[in-house]
């Protein structure tokens, strides 16, 4: 359970981080 929930954790950063990321750059192909 305790490694499930770090996987999981690890994963839901990470598609936070990845959100972020696409967000940033619709913003700059916006501008382009």
């Amino acid at each position: 359970d305790i490694s499930e929930t770090i996987t999981n954790g690890e994963t839901v950063e990470e598609k936070e981080i990845e959100k972020k990321a696409m967000e940033k750059i619709s913003e700059e192909t916006k501008e382009a």
